[in-house]
């Protein structure tokens, strides 16, 4: 990991709590692609929608690809719609909400969807 990675993980819990996890990758993706048989029809894709969400993606082509294989090809990357609206709107970009910076799954979602409601009105 590297130095941003190695202090934003720690300060979060999120390193000590992947270390006490009991849950190894190849259980999660059974969670997860469990979830998407019981939400999305067999044969529809899911969409992966986020903040920065291409190197969630790079890491599930790698580590849970049968995951992968079952997201669409299109992604709903928040991060491109802020930086759209810094080059394309200004002052909207600058009164956006501000992430908390938690940067935890949950708290990483809520922000997103926070950022995207924002941009939509």
């Amino acid at each position: 990991m590297n130095e941003w990675c190695q202090e934003h993980h720690t300060s979060s819990g999120l390193k000590e709590a992947v270390t006490k996890s009991t849950i190894d990758l190849a259980a999660a993706e059974r969670q997860v692609l469990e979830f998407l048989d019981k939400h999305i029809l067999a044969n529809h894709k899911a969409q992966l929608a986020g903040s920065s969400v291409h190197t969630d993606l790079a890491f599930l082509r790698v580590h849970m690809p049968r995951l992968a294989e079952r997201l669409d090809h299109r992604i709903v990357d928040v991060t491109t719609v802020v930086e759209l609206a810094k080059r394309w709107k200004r002052g909207v970009f600058q009164a956006r909400p501000r992430g908390r910076n938690k940067h935890t799954a949950m708290a990483d979602i809520e922000d997103s969807i926070a950022m995207l409601k924002y941009f939509r009105t």
